[in-house]
């Protein structure tokens, strides 16, 4: 069960797969981590906390051929396939970069910050938990992450979820600052 489908959805949503709102899905670049370099390579490690600090990002040892393959864009969506199974990060304003093996690629075809807010939801987290496998190291393949199902809104109402979560998020913000003075 994926948390949407007993309910049913709203007048003009649909049912739809992770494979439909995307552009197909890319594995990263395999190469070591290097302290020096000409292009940062994006970990895994690099995306759980939520916040991409470039300065920490090390650089590629070694460059693929075609370094437009995997150079990062304004509004990718990388998710990581092993060890911290799941988390995502939406990429914005990157610098020069390619994104690690243990990374998967997307580009929403849809509100990219709807899909990222998506991406930290209940039905999702159920979802990567039911299709995570391992015994040592939990992992998950593309194809198993484009399969994950996503209640899907028309454009209009994407914008307006988007708006209402960022202003919530505004007001929470807003609540911090206030407590710690």
């Amino acid at each position: 069960m994926t948390g949407f489908e007993k309910e049913g959805l709203p007048e003009g949503w649909i049912k739809t797969t992770i494979e439909h709102v995307c552009t197909a899905p890319q594995y990263g670049w395999t190469t070591s981590a290097h302290k020096y370099g000409n292009l940062h390579l994006l970990r895994t490690t690099d995306i759980t906390t939520k916040h991409i600090n470039w300065n920490n990002v090390p650089y590629c040892k070694q460059e693929p051929k075609d370094i437009t393959k995997y150079l990062l864009h304004d509004g990718d969506i990388v998710i990581s396939r092993a060890g911290s199974v799941g988390f995502s990060y939406l990429i914005n304003r990157p610098q020069k970069s390619i994104f690690a093996s243990y990374l998967i690629r997307f580009k929403p075809l849809i509100n990219k910050h709807f899909f990222a807010y998506f991406l930290n939801s209940d039905c999702y987290w159920r979802e990567i938990t039911n299709r995570s496998v391992g015994i040592a190291l939990a992992n998950v393949n593309a194809t198993k992450l484009k399969q994950i199902p996503i209640p899907m809104p028309p454009l209009n109402e994407q914008r307006r979820i988007v708006a209402k979560i960022e202003s919530i998020f505004a007001q929470i913000d807003a609540c911090k600052s206030r407590l710690e003075q």
